[in-house]
Order: C-alpha cells, then sequence, then structure tokens
C-alpha cells in the first residue's frame, strides 16, 4: 500500500488525546451526600491517582477511530499493472517554425537543440509538425507509434533533419488551432493513451502575423503550451518591402521610379541604412527610420534604358528581409471593340465619348477598336468587352451570340428602334420597340443599387441620376428573364440585362451622345464604363508582386509558373501584338508543369522573378517575402493567454531537467488516476464509522450505576458516575 499525500499520517498522532483523557482523568469515585453540612468543618476531597487503564477495549476503540480516520485523508493506494505498463503515456504535439524569420543566424540551430528535447521520450506519443502559413506533417501519432520504442527518437530527428526554414510567412494561429484539432482527433481515434497533454511550440514568436484562426477556436481543458521560444543574439532588424501603386490615373510627370517601404523593428538599435539596386547602378539613398517605425521612399534613380529588378536595404544585421524584387510590370492592356457606324473622331459619335472615358491607369490600359458593324470580326474571343452601336449583320450578330455562349460579355446601345430587331433573333423574345415620344426631355427616375454596375453609385452624394436629362430613346418592353437597372419617371426601362449563354448583354435603350442624351457629359459616366468594363470578367491584371504563399496576390487564370529567371536575362520592352508588361512564352524560358491543381503562391518557393503562363502569354512577375515576417520583436505571452490558451509557466533549463521532471508529472499523474479508480478512501470511511457505533455500544455498556450509601439523616442519594477507564 502507498499514499497519495503522506503527509495526513500526521494527523494519526491525535490519538495521544484519548490516552491522556485516560491516564490523566482523576476525581473521587462517589459523592456522599448529608443532609446538612453545618457541624462539620470544610476539607477537599481527597484524590488518589492511580495510572491504570480500567477498560482497554473502549481506549483501542477511540485510537483505531482517529488512525482510520486519518489514513482516509492520506488516500491510500495499491499498486497496479497499469503503473509500470509499458504503452505510451501521455501525448505531445511538436510545432517547429520553419518561417523565412526562422533562418536569422543562430535561430534553426537553437530549433533543432529543442526539437530534440521534446522527442526524448519514446514512451509519450509524439507528433511532429512543421509550420509557416499552414501545417506540414513531418511525423504523425500512427508515424510514432509504428517505429520500434527504440528507434522512436532517431526517426523524429532524422525528419526533422530533412526541413530547413523556407521563404513562407508564419500564421501561429493557424498552426495552434490546426494543432488542437490533431490532438482531438487523436484522443478520438485512440483512447488508452494517459496522461499529460501539451503543445511544444519552438518559433522565435515574431509577432508580425496575427492570431486571427484562435479567436474563433476553443482551447481544450488540460491541454498546454510548452513554449521554447528561440532568439538571435542581434535583436536589430529592418526589412525592405515593395509599395503597391494605387489604382489611379496615370499623371504625365508622374515619377515612375518604384516606391518601398523601410520598416525598422521596435526592438532595433540601429537607424541609419541605405538603399540601393543590387548591381550598384545609380546613386544609394541613405534613410534613417527609428526602431519601431517606417518610412516609403522612392527607389535610387538608374540611367534611362537600364530597369533594375532589385533593391537591397544596407545596415542591417539579418539578411533575409533586406532584398525585393521589381518585376516593372505595365498596365494590363484591355483590348475593347466597338461595332459601329460612327468614326472615332465624330464629335457627336458614341466611340468618341467612349475612348475619352477608357483613360489608362496604373492597373488597366483599354485599347479601342472601331469596327463597322456589317464586317465579320476577326478575333473576338480578345476582345474584354463589346459595345455595339448599330444594327449589325447576320453574321456578326451570329459572332456575338456564339461570342456570349463562351461567357462573353458586350452593351447594345439603341440608336433607332430597328436596331432591336436582330437583337429580338440572337435572344429569342420580341422586343416590340418603337420610338419614345418625349416633350422637352426625360429624367432616369430611379435605379436598382444592387446591381454590381450600379452599385459603386450606392451612395447619397453618388446615387442621383435624376439631373442626367435624355432628349431621346426607345421603348421597348423587356424580355421577361430580363433585369431592369434603370426607369424613366413614365415606367419605361432606360437599362436592363439579359443573360445569354455563359455571357450576358446589356442594352441601354438610350445612346450617351448629346443627341440621345448628357450621360457622356455628366460625372457618372467614367465610373459607370470602367465598372462595366472590369465586370467583363475577361481582363488579367498584371500584379506588381506576389507574396509568397499569399494565393490572394496570385492572378487568376495561372497555367504554369517558371522561374526564378535571371534578371540579365530579361526583356521588359513590350513586344509587337502583346500587352504592356507581357512577353510571349519562349523555349529559353519554358513553363514548369505542374499538372493537377492550378498553380498557387506557394510553389514560387524563393524571391525572384518568374514568369506566369496565362492565356498564351507570359506574365513577368516579382516574388517577394511577406512584409510582416520584417516584424520580429517577440509576441507577448499574455497575448496568448487573453484568448483563452494555457500557457505552460514552468521554465526548464536542460534536456535531464525536462525528462525528471516529465517523468515526476506522468507518474504523479498515473497515481492519481489509480487512486481515483480504486477509491480505498471511501472504505476506510466506512470502516471508521463502523469503529465509531461500536465504541458508543461498547461505552455504553461500561457504564454502570455506583452503590447506595447510607446518610446522616438516614435518607440515601447516590449520584450515578459512569467509569471512564481510570479508578480514584
Amino acid at each position: 500500500m502507498s499514499l497519495l499525500f503522506p503527509l495526513f499520517i500526521a494527523a494519526a498522532g491525535a490519538v495521544l488525546a484519548p490516552i491522556l483523557l485516560h491516564l490523566l482523568r482523576n476525581r473521587a469515585r462517589t459523592v456522599q451526600v448529608f443532609s446538612t453540612v453545618m457541624f462539620l468543618t470544610p476539607s477537599l476531597p481527597r484524590v488518589q491517582p492511580k495510572m491504570r487503564v480500567e477498560n482497554l477495549p473502549l481506549l483501542l476503540l477511540r485510537c483505531l477511530a482517529l488512525i482510520l480516520l486519518a489514513i482516509a485523508f492520506a488516500r491510500p493506494w495499491w499498486s497496479t499493472a497499469e503503473l509500470t505498463s509499458t504503452g505510451q503515456e501521455g501525448r505531445t504535439l511538436v510545432l517547429l517554425d520553419t518561417s523565412v524569420s526562422m533562418s536569422r543566424t543562430g535561430l534553426w540551430q537553437q530549433a533543432l537543440e529543442h526539437l530534440h528535447q521534446a522527442v526524448a521520450d519514446p514512451k509519450q506519443r509524439i507528433a511532429v509538425m512543421a509550420f509557416d502559413r499552414a501545417l506540414n506533417h513531418l511525423v504523425g501519432f500512427e508515424d510514432w507509434a509504428a517505429q520500434p520504442k527504440e528507434t522512436r527518437v532517431d526517426y523524429a530527428r532524422e525528419r526533422a533533419s530533412t526541413i530547413a526554414p523556407g521563404s513562407l510567412g508564419s500564421d501561429l494561429g493557424v498552426a495552434l488551432a490546426g494543432a488542437v484539432e490533431l490532438m482531438s482527433e487523436d484522443e478520438a481515434a485512440v483512447r488508452q493513451v494517459s496522461g499529460s497533454k501539451r503543445i511544444v511550440l519552438i518559433s522565435d514568436l515574431q509577432a508580425g502575423r496575427g492570431l486571427d484562426a484562435l479567436q474563433t477556436a476553443s482551447w481544450p481543458a488540460g491541454l498546454q503550451l510548452v513554449i521554447r521560444q528561440v532568439s538571435s543574439a542581434q535583436p536589430s532588424n529592418a526589412g525592405l518591402s515593395l509599395v503597391g501603386s494605387t489604382n489611379g490615373p496615370v499623371q504625365d510627370d508622374e515619377d515612375e521610379r518604384p516606391r518601398v517601404r523601410v520598416s525598422n523593428d521596435r526592438a532595433s538599435t540601429a537607424q541609419q541604412f541605405t538603399v540601393t539596386w543590387s548591381d550598384n547602378i545609380g546613386s544609394p539613398l541613405n534613410v534613417t527610420v527609428p526602431p519601431g517605425s517606417s518610412r516609403v521612399v522612392r527607389a535610387p534613380t538608374r540611367p534611362p534604358g537600364k530597369p533594375g529588378f532589385s533593391l537591397v536595404l544596407r545596415g542591417d544585421d539579418h539578411e533575409f528581409d533586406n532584398t525585393v524584387y521589381v518585376s516593372h510590370s505595365s498596365a494590363a492592356v484591355v483590348p475593347v471593340l466597338y461595332l459601329g457606324s460612327d468614326a472615332i473622331d465624330d464629335l457627336n459619335g458614341l466611340p468618341y465619348f467612349l475612348s475619352n472615358a477608357l483613360s489608362p491607369t496604373r492597373v488597366l490600359a483599354p485599347r479601342l477598336v472601331v469596327q463597322a458593324a456589317t464586317m465579320p470580326i476577326t478575333g473576338l474571343d480578345r476582345f474584354a468587352w463589346v459595345v455595339v452601336g448599330g444594327a449589325p449583320s447576320e453574321a456578326v450578330a451570329q459572332q456575338l451570340r456564339d461570342f456570349s455562349e463562351r461567357g462573353g460579355a458586350f452593351t447594345v446601345v439603341l440608336r433607332q428602334a430597328s436596331d432591336a430587331g436582330w437583337l429580338e433573333k440572337i435572344c429569342g423574345y420580341s422586343l416590340s420597340a418603337h420610338e419614345a415620344s418625349v416633350k422637352d426631355h426625360a429624367l432616369i427616375e430611379r435605379v436598382d443599387f444592387s446591381h454590381p454596375l450600379l452599385r459603386p453609385f450606392d451612395a447619397v452624394q453618388f446615387g442621383d441620376f435624376t439631373k442626367i436629362r435624355v432628349w431621346r430613346y426607345r421603348s421597348l418592353t423587356p424580355p421577361p428573364t430580363a433585369q431592369v437597372l434603370a426607369w424613366y419617371e413614365n415606367g419605361q426601362p432606360a437599362w436592363f440585362e439579359l443573360l445569354l449563354g455563359k455571357g450576358r448583354v446589356l442594352v441601354m435603350t438610350s445612346g450617351w451622345n448629346p443627341a440621345d442624351s448628357q450621360l457622356a457629359l455628366s460625372t457618372k459616366f467614367v465610373p459607370l464604363i470602367y465598372t462595366e468594363l472590369q465586370r467583363s470578367s475577361r481582363i488579367i491584371p498584371n500584379p506588381e508582386q506576389i507574396i509568397i504563399g499569399d494565393q490572394n496576390t496570385m492572378p487568376t487564370g495561372v497555367q504554369a509558373i517558371s522561374g526564378p529567371l535571371d534578371p540579365t536575362t530579361i526583356d521588359v520592352a513590350p513586344m509587337a501584338g502583346a500587352p504592356l508588361g507581357v512577353t510571349p512564352t519562349t523555349a529559353n524560358n519554358p513553363p514548369a508543369d505542374h499538372a493537377g491543381s492550378p498553380p498557387a503562391a506557394a510553389q514560387l518557393v524563393r524571391p525572384g522573378l518568374y514568369s506566369l503562363q496565362v492565356a498564351g502569354a507570359a506574365l513577368l512577375v516579382a516574388a517577394n517575402i511577406d512584409p510582416l515576417e520584417s516584424a520580429t520583436a517577440p509576441l507577448a505571452r499574455e497575448t496568448l493567454e487573453a484568448i483563452g490558451v494555457q500557457v505552460a509557466r514552468t521554465p526548464v533549463a536542460s534536456a535531464a531537467e525536462l525528462a525528471a521532471a516529465e517523468q515526476v508529472a506522468k507518474y504523479q499523474l498515473k497515481i492519481a488516476e489509480i487512486e481515483k479508480i480504486q477509491k480505498s478512501w471511501m472504505w476506510i470511511l466506512v470502516a471508521t464509522f463502523v469503529v465509531l457505533l461500536i465504541e458508543t455500544i461498547v461505552a455504553s455498556l461500561c457504564t454502570t450505576d455506583s452503590s447506595a450509601v447510607p446518610g446522616a439523616s438516614g435518607t440515601t442519594r447516590t449520584m450515578h458516575v459512569p467509569k471512564t477507564g481510570v479508578a480514584s
């Protein structure tokens, strides 16, 4: 028998109390009562202590009750085979940070040492996971259990030796939430494993990445997070990142040099840095950035015709975030086709106002092509948007229908009532159009702001269309499947949209030219045209950069990736017939084959320049590391505790102390589990109550009446005194 709380045995010393009471309780056995004592001389009773136990069974019962009560509080248990079981005891999931910030000098060596300590106990059920922006399996719980006990530790260390910090950022919240889920799944699958549960986090705890994934997760009770933080002897760190351009019109005198942000960590001691091109062309730029702040500057000037592709920050202790790549990507060319009889230089025609509205921005560069509506269209699929301003021929109408069936979008502007005839043929509905009778002018009284085309105008200062006067329009009844976007004051539709195959057709019953309305002269026209252009969904903007691992920065429609490319072999001048910023794929730079799922941002394995295969052409893009990784100041552990994470507070200095502490903790936990199952204290308490019951019965049986003693007056009164075990 062993005791869970042996200190309670000291309470058995209370057994001395009944013994002392039995031995030291001295008083007269009987009292003689007289009728009067006035003639007697007062004297004290004669006491004769006799140190002799009169009732030994009663004494033993009382002592036994106290001893049993002390043993019950000490919580005894009996050893079983479970205590010496050779099975797995406890679960440990090791999270190893492999983000780019872990590539700082000395950090990875410290991380491997902590990993070796964490997997040192083969009796534990262990899993090892690496993480950056996502969890990556190294050793699963089942993999660990399948290995022989004597090779488990070496197996885990060998698996960890095959990895190293990469170029991705970290997401601690995603890693911890995923680890909790894996622990819960393993507990549900393998229930016979008992003991402590813990997640060992080996990381630099850089505070750049948030903990959003943990905000909605529930941390299980009894699961502890043991943090093994690695740190650098050089705490100063500054980072360089590319600042994206805003989507606005291009100014004629705009400085085209790329903008970069120099961020200095709050734990840094340095504040003087230099920004320069990697090939040392141009004058270096000196920048002063105090700790905990950042500054945006233009890149150093280079000679004309010699673009630079990478900028370097000098004066920092750590090199992992000191280089940023620049692709010099131009705005994406968006071909737009106008079909009609108007000339582009006709001041009263539709294409004149359309070409002025489609001014180039930093992201999009629309290119308007004007063609007669009666001529067959060559390469219709290359156009992002088609505007029809007249009645096309039957062949062209069929081309437009096929274009829409494949997902294309075009806008029909009814210049006269007869223009609705060809539209009836391709959509299959009778429109019954006629020229509306307008007295003075008509107004667009109501619009549907829930439609994507008009949603940007859903604000008090932008949503008033009643100031746009309409001189002429075509009155018609839209098909029942059409969605009306705007209405005139008499309830007639101004604009409506039809779905045609996978594409759509926007119908405007009045033109924007001065002969029909004032739409082209209003402030609504340019955003309206650009919104419809962007809704075409056939635009692939040239990204200025891709953040490695961030799929949101990856352009859509990428078919293959090749790179990193050698900057000395790149020609950024646009080739004839190719969109700006896009160069055709050549045999010298074949695209990488990523069969199966579309290429992801994580497949850009390191910073550099890459070629992305998109729709028969290749986009030149720059891939850079996550700027948030430059914030290397450690995350406060109180931040984790504030969202419910149970962080272990006891530090362990060495592997030997760690193993000893784990062994003691597991042993104590196992003892507590066995004692909880056996519940011996309950039976001891029952025995205590039985002993007390017997003691009560014995004490009552030992109570006797004293014999009567005659008094002086002939009257006798006897006081009954129970025998207490000591005779006087």
